[in-house]
């Protein structure tokens, strides 16, 4: 297949989105693991991270009126509220070290570092994100929409599993604690307000995995099986 982009987007309940992305960098710029550009994060085991903001997850996604707002007793859920910061990966090839990697690093370490930016964001902001997930090469070209919608966020749920994501811990609960951190995913992180880091597999230059059995496990969908 061809190589393209790796997207993560990470959708926060309240805020605006150049104040949450102004946020990020300050944070970003006194990290010494890394460099900050003007618009991307410069790792050092692999090519560059983008970072951009979305005043709302509708900026680019065309989602259904019915998929735009929800109400229940628990909570309320308008998108039109929701920013969204996304970070892009370009050169995927980069992100898997080795023998053909242009600098000496291990089969995984580009990869793991790319985790490790990712964690930093996600423990920066005071409010953090109430999704984080991925869409990959291999995402199904008529898959169209993010794996939440408005009932789904409502609900502390998911509408299908991506390959990469960090469950809130309200999400956590639901799915039961012990299920999410026993999946047979490639990495499965707790981080320190409860949440986990979920990503399937390390197959990050053909694809050919998919996350049928993580999804499977946790009971969901997997991206793959949508499109």
């Amino acid at each position: 297949m061809t190589v393209e982009y790796l997207y993560i987007e990470f959708v926060y309940p309240t805020g605006q989105a150049q104040v949450i992305l102004d946020k990020l960098r300050e944070a970003l710029n006194e990290w010494d693991a890394i460099e900050l550009g003007h618009l991307v994060i410069k790792p050092q085991k692999f090519g560059a991270v983008g970072i951009e903001k979305y005043n709302d997850i509708l900026e680019h996604w065309p989602l259904e009126e019915s998929e735009i707002a929800h109400e229940t007793t628990r909570r309320s859920v308008d998108f039109d509220d929701f920013p969204t910061i996304q970070f892009t990966v370009k050169d995927l090839q980069y992100l898997k070290g080795g023998a053909d990697h242009p600098l000496d690093v291990g089969s995984d370490e580009p990869l793991r570092e790319l985790l490790d930016i990712l964690k930093f964001c996600y423990t920066t902001t005071e409010e953090r994100p109430i999704a984080v997930y991925s869409t990959t090469p291999d995402t199904p070209l008529d898959l169209r929409k993010p794996p939440i919608t408005a009932e789904s966020v409502a609900n502390s749920r998911f509408t299908y599993l991506p390959w990469l994501t960090i469950l809130p811990p309200a999400m956590v609960e639901e799915y039961g604690r012990e299920t999410v951190l026993s999946t047979p995913a490639w990495h499965v992180d707790e981080l320190d307000d409860g949440s986990v880091l979920l990503v399937c597999h390390n197959d990050i230059v053909d694809w050919d995995k998919d996350c049928r059995t993580v999804a499977q496990h946790i009971g969901l969908p997997s991206y793959r099986e949508l499109g």
